[in-house]
Order: C-alpha cells, then sequence, then structure tokens
C-alpha cells in the first residue's frame, strides 16, 4: 500500500535529525515527500497496477491502464516535478 503524506519540510527534517526508531516516524523519513515526485510518480502512485515504459526514438510515455487501453505523455512532462492543484 502507497500513502502519500504532505508535510510542512521543517516536520521532516526534524524527523530525521531525531532518527526515530518508532514505525510511523520512519515511514515518514524514508519516504517521498510529495515535493520531490514527479508528475510520473503521481500517476503510479495513484494507479499503482499501469504499466508505463519509455519510447527513446520518440520521447514518449506509453502508459498501459489496466482496462487495456493506452495513453502517452511527453517525457519532460512525465518527469517534470509534481505541483499541485490550488484551489482558488
Amino acid at each position: 500500500m502507497k500513502v502519500l503524506i504532505d508535510i510542512p519540510e521543517d516536520y521532516l527534517n526534524d524527523i530525521r535529525k531525531e532518527r526515530q526508531t518508532t514505525l510511523w516516524r520512519y515511514a515518514i523519513a524514508n519516504g517521498k515527500a510529495l515535493s520531490y515526485m514527479t508528475n510520473g510518480d503521481m500517476i503510479k502512485a495513484m494507479f499503482p497496477n499501469i504499466e508505463s515504459r519509455l519510447d527513446e526514438k520518440t520521447g514518449i510515455i506509453l502508459v498501459k491502464w489496466t482496462d487495456g487501453t493506452t495513453k502517452t505523455f511527453k517525457a519532460s512532462w512525465w518527469n517534470a516535478p509534481y505541483k499541485k492543484e490550488v484551489e482558488e
């Protein structure tokens, strides 16, 4: 199971400095903060059963969904840092 946790950077730094051994602190300290995830990481976290591969000739990522459909993404977008949507 994958869980995405959005926590303030200072909290993450404090947890890493303390080197606590409790399971929840270990999980957070060794997790991947949302701010360091790529768009592709986020899609794979939301849809863990997809298959993805890079076509090196075209620079396109081909994603195969569990229902057999496919979608393509530019590798530059797929590998770009994820930015969460902000509601106004």
